[in-house]
C-alpha cells in the first residue's frame, strides 16, 4: 500500500459512473476504481464536488451544520526539568487544559512539557503566531508553574483547526445535530462509502476512525462479492 499513497494531492471531484467511480484531483490527475472509501472530515468535504450530489444530510453537515471542536497541541522544550525541584511531576489538568511531561522516561536533563488545548483555549492560542504564541502559553502556565517564563525555550505548535486537511479537531455535534444528521454520515451512497471518526460514536479517537474504516471495508467487500459479473 505504501507505493500507492499520494501526498499533497487534493481531491476536487468524485463522479460515479456505470463503470465505477472517478476521482479527479486539483493537479489534473484522475483515478478510477470500482468503489471509493471517503474518510475526508466534514470540515473539508465541502471542497469536493460530487456527482451525483450527496444526500441533503451530508451536504448540510459539510456546510457547517455539524460542529467540530478546536484542538491545538503545544510542545515546549526546557533546558532542565525545574519543576522536579519543586517535587512536581509535570502532569496536570486545569482550566480545560491538559499538561503532560512527555519526556518523563528519558535520561536527558532537558524536559518537554506538552499542552493539549481544546475548545476556546485552542482558539485563543491559535490567534497568535511564533514567539507570541509561545509567550502566551508560558504566561498561562505561570498559574501553576511560577517562573516558567524565565527560561530560554524552544516550542512547536500544531492546530488541527488551522490545518488545511482537517480544519477542526474532531466532530462535536449538538444533541440536535446528532439526532438529525449523525445516522446519515456513515451511510454509503452508490459506490461511495464513508468512514472517519465523525461517522463513529467514538468521536475524537483513533479507535473510532479504525472501527468505522473496518465497517466500511466490510461493506465494500460484501458489495463486491455480490455484484453481478
Amino acid at each position: 500500500m505504501t507505493k500507492e499513497i499520494k501526498l499533497d494531492e487534493p481531491v476536487a471531484r468524485i463522479v460515479q459512473t456505470s463503470n465505477g467511480v472517478e476521482v479527479s484531483c486539483l493537479s489534473g490527475q484522475r483515478y478510477l476504481g470500482d468503489y471509493v472509501l471517503c474518510t475526508v472530515p466534514l470540515t473539508v468535504l465541502n471542497q469536493i464536488t460530487f456527482s451525483p450530489e450527496l444526500s441533503e444530510e451530508k451536504k448540510q453537515a459539510a456546510a457547517g451544520g455539524y460542529n467540530y471542536r478546536a484542538a491545538t497541541r503545544g510542545f515546549v522544550k526546557f533546558p532542565n526539568r525545574f519543576w522536579e525541584r519543586e517535587n512536581l511531576n509535570g502532569w496536570g489538568f486545569f482550566d480545560d487544559e491538559e499538561l503532560w511531561h512527555t519526556t518523563w522516561d528519558r535520561p536527558e536533563k532537558t524536559g518537554i512539557l506538552h499542552a493539549y488545548l481544546k475548545g476556546e483555549k485552542g482558539l485563543e492560542i491559535d490567534g497568535f503566531e511564533g514567539k507570541t504564541q509561545q509567550q502566551k502559553l508560558l504566561q498561562h502556565w505561570e498559574k501553576i508553574l511560577p517562573g516558567v517564563s524565565n527560561y530560554s525555550v524552544r516550542s512547536y505548535f500544531h492546530s488541527w483547526t488551522k490545518d488545511i486537511w482537517s480544519k477542526g479537531g474532531w466532530a462535536y455535534p449538538t444533541d440536535e445535530q446528532e439526532k438529525k444528521l449523525f445516522p446519515e454520515l456513515g451511510k454509503s451512497e452508490g459506490k461511495i462509502y464513508f468512514a472517519g471518526e465523525h461517522t463513529s460514536k467514538t468521536r475524537g479517537w483513533l479507535q473510532g476512525a479504525l472501527e468505522s474504516g473496518l465497517k466500511a471495508a466490510q461493506e465494500i467487500h460484501f458489495a463486491g462479492s455480490t455484484a453481478p459479473r
